[in-house]
């Protein structure tokens, strides 16, 4: 995908009716910096699948309200809701990255985790994680924002990913599996995808997730890092599926 695209503004659902929209406080004051002026359109989203096309009729200094011209439900989603639970990997910028590039290729959630090989820290980001979602979110045209959960272990992620999901599958490149593009092909609805940490998950990790019932799936012959593969990985696997325009 291609182009430019002029970055979204973000409205909570309670912000929004069936008519107009008020941005408030940060968003608002990004109106003012951009220079928009009353008789402006400008694209809102409310996280959640909302996409609006609004003019601005009033704009004060923490207050600025539009009304809806046109409305999109789940522009630039994927009929797959794809869930990524991504091992944490060492240094804050690389999950920083997981985190703003997973957004634009259309994740519907991220779900940090430890496994066996992960370097524990005491430093969560998930706050900050949540904004980077929120703005990269805007940035592309999406219309959803993905959640960003707290960071659990291996174990709990895979029973989340299977209470919630139709199908959840390993990234592994040594086990016996079949190829991501024949999987990716079947794949609709809610679909979990676990991203193992740099030199990958434990032996043990491997057949406690195929006793739980989860499909392992191979991309190639190259190994990537664990960052590089949340991205590539769901990119693949949601490239399947046609994304609402």
């Amino acid at each position: 995908m291609g182009g430019t695209v002029l970055p979204s503004f973000i409205a909570t659902p309670s912000e929004v009716s069936d008519t107009e929209v008020t941005l408030r406080g940060e968003e608002a004051h990004h109106i003012s910096v951009r220079r928009y002026g009353i008789g402006d359109c400008i694209d809102v989203i409310d996280g959640e699948g909302g996409f609006y096309r609004v003019r601005i009729d009033n704009i004060e200094q923490t207050l600025v309200h539009g009304l809806i011209m046109d409305k999109t439900i789940d522009r630039g989603e994927s009929p797959m809701r794809l869930h990524l639970a991504a091992a944490v990997v060492k240094g804050h910028q690389r999950f920083d990255y997981v985190v703003e590039k997973t957004t634009e290729v259309g994740v519907a959630s991220i779900q940090p985790m430890w496994t066996q090989r992960t370097i524990p820290t005491k430093n969560q980001r998930i706050e900050r994680w949540q904004r980077l979602a929120v703005e990269a979110a805007k940035q592309c045209g999406r219309s959803r924002v993905p959640q960003v959960f707290e960071t659990v272990s291996l174990e709990e992620a895979i029973g989340s990913l299977l209470q919630k999901c139709e199908v959840v599958v390993m990234a592994s490149s040594h086990r016996q599996a079949i190829n991501v593009s024949p999987l990716s092909t079947n794949l609709e609805g809610n679909v979990g995808l676990l991203i193992g940490p740099e030199g990958g998950f434990s032996e043990s990790e491997e057949e406690e997730a195929l006793a739980l019932g989860v499909q392992f799936f191979k991309w190639g012959q190259r190994t990537l890092r664990s960052d590089t593969a949340s991205v590539i990985l769901s990119a693949l696997i949601l490239d399947r599926v046609k994304i609402n325009v």
